[in-house]
């Protein structure tokens, strides 16, 4: 089993989509996948779902801190799903670090073969509980000023993460770059001397929302433009191990 977080304490720099992309692409594999939505927006659930009453539904995600077991749904894509809601905002205040360290084993026995975790935009178990549990923390970035001055917390949480997940690896990938922009160009070599970017590097184009609407990869999307397909599948299939196929 693979487990992945995808996460970043600053909402809108694409966590939701990066995750959801992981997930389809691992199920056209042939892998059996599991989609982990601890957001209480619940929109990665949403859009597995199709159902916008998800959130206000409890149980998904928030099993796992329980310790009965989970029981996740079956998606028309095939992706098993632990959803997201609106009381997952309990787990933050009644859970401490140390409790989501059982969590990992727990996830561990389930079958699947990869498991992707969505976060929420803010700093909490729900956030840095999921690196603890995974084996690649995913930081989508979107280069502008906010970027680097959150690198830095953004570093300190996978620091502490790694005291209790020594084996935790990290990758930091940009998205929404918009390659005519000098001032970004500046953001993205800052960050750079910081740390390893993942190529390619992922521009913003709202067929990828699109895509995600009508609930396909933009690499499955008519409307996509080639080269948004081509970097979706690139950045995919280098996390996975494995070509995503045209």
């Amino acid at each position: 089993m693979r487990v992945f977080t995808v996460t970043n304490q600053k909402g809108g720099v694409g966590k939701t989509a990066l995750a959801l992309h992981l997930a389809l692409a691992g199920q056209e594999q042939g892998l059996r996948v599991l989609l982990i939505d601890l957001d209480t927006q619940g929109n990665a659930g949403i859009t597995l779902t199709g159902d916008p009453g998800l959130a206000k539904c409890d149980g998904g995600a928030g099993d796992l801190f329980a310790g009965d077991g989970v029981q996740p749904l079956t998606t028309p894509s095939g992706i098993a799903l632990l959803h997201g809601h609106q009381k997952l905002d309990a787990v933050d205040a009644n859970f401490k670090l140390v409790d989501a360290v059982p969590v990992r084993e727990a996830i561990r026995v389930l079958p699947y073969d990869l498991v992707v975790i969505d976060t929420p935009p803010a700093i909490g178990l729900r956030q840095v509980g999921p690196m603890v549990w995974c084996d690649l923390c995913l930081t989508p970035l979107e280069p502008n000023g906010y970027s680097v001055v959150g690198l830095s917390q953004t570093l300190e949480i996978l620091s502490a993460a790694r005291q209790l997940n020594p084996l935790l690896h990290s990758r930091t990938i940009i998205n929404r770059h918009i390659r005519r922009s000098k001032r970004q160009k500046q953001y993205i070599e800052q960050i750079a001397a910081r740390v390893e970017l993942t190529q390619p590097y992922l521009c913003l184009h709202v067929a990828v929302a699109d895509a995600l609407d009508s609930g396909v990869p933009v690499w499955r999307f008519g409307r996509a433009a080639r080269d948004t397909k081509e970097q979706w599948r690139a950045i995919c299939g280098g996390l996975l191990g494995a070509p995503v196929a045209d």
